[in-house]
């Protein structure tokens, strides 16, 4: 039996690819799923939905990239809405990374550190429109971004959730 050796070429061009698109393109190409802190709000947000005998919500790709393009424009731009800075809306925006029939998204800013994940769940949870969102049944799939960044001239991590179902 004879073992073959695939040749390195494809992987170095992988990598350069990447490093050509950015440093956090070649981030989300090393690391394509959700951060750890991420991973920990979809954990509290599916416990919150457990809590309300709805199923989990899951992370996907595509939906990811959507949260991501959303956090990195707000923390550019130094805002916080639903519309893109271009002025599309947000289920435009969302579309153009992934195709759901229903969308949702949800949006915070709360002061990095210990219990940041937690706090912004309860500033959902907090708000009716933000909550039925969290909470609707249909919501199979979620992307989510957490980065940091300046709201009104204070350092703040900013979130952005897009569901899909």
């Amino acid at each position: 039996m004879t073992t073959r050796t695939l040749p390195a070429l494809p992987a170095a061009l992988i990598l350069i690819l990447a490093l050509a698109a950015g440093p956090r393109a070649a981030t989300a190409a090393a690391h394509p799923a959700v951060s750890k802190h991420e991973r920990k709000v979809i954990r509290i947000i599916n416990s919150v939905r457990a809590e309300h005998g709805l199923g989990r919500v899951s992370a996907g790709r595509a939906l990811n990239r959507a949260a991501d393009h959303h956090s990195a424009d707000m923390v550019a731009g130094g805002f916080l809405a639903h519309d893109s800075s271009d002025g599309s809306s947000f289920s435009a925006r969302v579309r153009r990374f992934a195709s759901f029939p229903n969308l949702g998204e949800i949006l915070a800013t709360v002061s990095p550190g210990a219990g940041a994940a937690q706090r912004a769940v309860d500033l959902w949870m907090g708000s009716a429109p933000h909550r039925a969102i969290l909470l609707t049944a249909g919501y199979t799939r979620i992307g989510l971004d957490a980065r940091e960044g300046t709201h009104g001239g204070h350092r703040m991590t900013y979130y952005t959730a897009d569901f899909g179902g």
